[in-house]
C-alpha cells in the first residue's frame, strides 16, 4: 500500500489498526513491520504516537526487555519535549518535587481525582514507560520508594 496524498489518512489509520491488531494477537514481528512503516511515513509526531507506544509494548511483551523499553520510551518522550533522565540524580528529583508542589499550590494530591479523564496517546506512552520502569527495577530487585510528605 502506498502513502499517497489522496489516501494518506486512510492508509495511516489502516496501518495503526494493523499494528494494534498484530500486537494484540501476539504477532510481534508483523507488528514491528507495521510500526516501522508508520514511523517512516507518518507526517507528524502525533501521528506516530500509536506506533511508538506499541514499539515499547513489543519490547516489553515479547522479550521482557524492560530496561530497553524504558530507555526507548524516554528517547521517544524527548521528541515531545519531555526531558526525563534514565537515572535521575537527587538534584533532578528535588527539582521535580518542587515543580510538583508548585503545580498543586498547597492542595492535596486527591484534587487530581476531580480532573476529567482524557484519552491521550502521549499519556498512554508515559504509562507504558512507567510499566517498563517498574518491571525493570523489580527484576533487578531495586524498588523505588516515594515519600508522601503532607
Amino acid at each position: 500500500m502506498t502513502w499517497t496524498d489522496d489516501y494518506y489518512e486512510l492508509t495511516r489509520q489502516l496501518y495503526d489498526a494493523l499494528l494494534v491488531s498484530e500486537y494484540s494477537s501476539g504477532a510481534y514481528d508483523a507488528a514491528r513491520v507495521a510500526i516501522d512503516e508508520v514511523v517512516q511515513n507518518a507526517k507528524t509526531p502525533d501521528e506516530k504516537l500509536i506506533a511508538y507506544t506499541h514499539r515499547v509494548k513489543c519490547l516489553m511483551s515479547e522479550t521482557s526487555e524492560y530496561g530497553r523499553g524504558a530507555e526507548e520510551g524516554l528517547i521517544l518522550l524527548s521528541k515531545y519535549g519531555f526531558d526525563i533522565p534514565l537515572s535521575p540524580t537527587k538534584t533532578v528529583m528535588a527539582k521535580g518535587e518542587m515543580k510538583y508542589k508548585l503545580a498543586l499550590r498547597n492542595r492535596s494530591i486527591s484534587c487530581l481525582t476531580t480532573l476529567p479523564i482524557q484519552d491521550d496517546s502521549l499519556l498512554a506512552l508515559c504509562q507504558q514507560i512507567n510499566r517498563c520502569a517498574i518491571f525493570w527495577k523489580a527484576g533487578r530487585h531495586e524498588v523505588v520508594e516515594l515519600e508522601d510528605n503532607p
